[in-house]
């Protein structure tokens, strides 16, 4: 092979690296290896188990453990965090405290779930199989933005509704790109929020155990667009409208409608979110939900 047959079989699509759209705060360390996966074993069975292997090599630093939960846990009550689940603190020293959540399952699907600390994810922490259940062990998050809509302070102002798109749609781009998923069930309730500012998306490790159509990855981008009619519209949500019915300017009417056709890469550029000055605006809605909010709390009793 001559030098000029070599260097034209380098640039064959086997050693090119695509390169994803980012959001600002995605590890780039992660993009190389996925992608170059996919160019090498794309449309074979053996695709599908190198990139699982590749994806949880890569991202994998989760603790799974079978065993029993209440033997590493105390509960202390039960409370809905995007779901039920018991607030618990570790039986050790440290007194960690956590939200403990129960999927009933198989062990074999421990596999699917890894760990992923990005900034828009409630963050999963440990996941024990017991008995025909897997435990879910999650951070402690303040209110879902269901109360923070909810609640007597008063209807979020545009450049609000910005700031929590812009971190939703940032989680969904990760979460499609880089873990290769589907959340199916992002909503009000499954968006949660601290005092801190923090505005992330929960049931992520249920999300990987189910193993939604990632074909279907645009059922999230679109729940972006019904979150923001239910809280600038919440009549014409509770109608199961899909648009926004009242002319609010600032182009917020075009981005809920691109959401039904666009992914979040392209969202991310819509210029709504110019509005967004960060999700730090939303701390006096957060923090007056955290404080009005009816809390749904079981104590335990025996």
């Amino acid at each position: 092979m001559t030098s000029r047959e070599k260097s034209t079989d380098q640039k064959g699509p086997h050693n090119r690296v695509s390169v994803f759209p980012r959001s600002k705060n995605a590890e780039p360390r992660f993009k190389r290896p996925l992608a170059d996966l996919e160019h090498v074993v794309q449309g074979t069975k053996e695709s599908a188990q190198k990139l699982q292997k590749q994806r949880q090599g890569t991202f994998s630093a989760l603790p799974k453990l079978a065993c029993n939960p209440w033997d590493r846990y105390r509960k202390t009550f039960k409370i809905n965090q995007a779901g039920p689940g018991w607030v618990v603190h570790t039986n050790d020293a440290t007194f960690t405290e956590g939200i403990i959540k129960e999927v009933k399952t198989t062990k074999s699907e421990l596999s699917r779930i890894i760990t992923s600390h990005h900034k828009n994810f409630v963050d999963l922490r440990e996941a024990i199989y017991y008995e025909g259940a897997v435990f879910l062990i999650y951070e402690i998050m303040d209110v879902s933005l269901a109360q923070v809509f909810s609640s007597p302070l008063g209807r979020l102002q545009l450049f609000e509704v910005a700031a929590f798109s812009r971190e939703l749609l940032t989680g969904i781009e990760y979460m499609h790109m880089n873990l290769k998923i589907t959340h199916g069930a992002l909503s009000s309730n499954s968006v949660l929020l601290s005092v801190t500012g923090a505005v992330k998306i929960a049931n992520l490790g249920t999300a990987m155990i189910e193993n939604k159509d990632a074909t279907k990855d645009e059922r999230d981008v679109e729940a972006v667009g019904i979150i923001i009619i239910e809280c600038l519209e919440p009549s014409t949500f509770l109608r199961k409208g899909v648009s926004l019915v009242s002319s609010w300017g600032s182009d917020v009417s075009n981005f809920v409608e691109s959401t039904k056709s666009q992914s979040a890469t392209e969202m991310l550029k819509h210029d709504f979110l110019q509005l967004s000055p960060g999700p730090s605006c939303l701390k006096p809605y957060i923090r007056f939900a955290r404080e009005t909010a009816a809390k749904e709390v079981e104590v335990i009793t025996n």
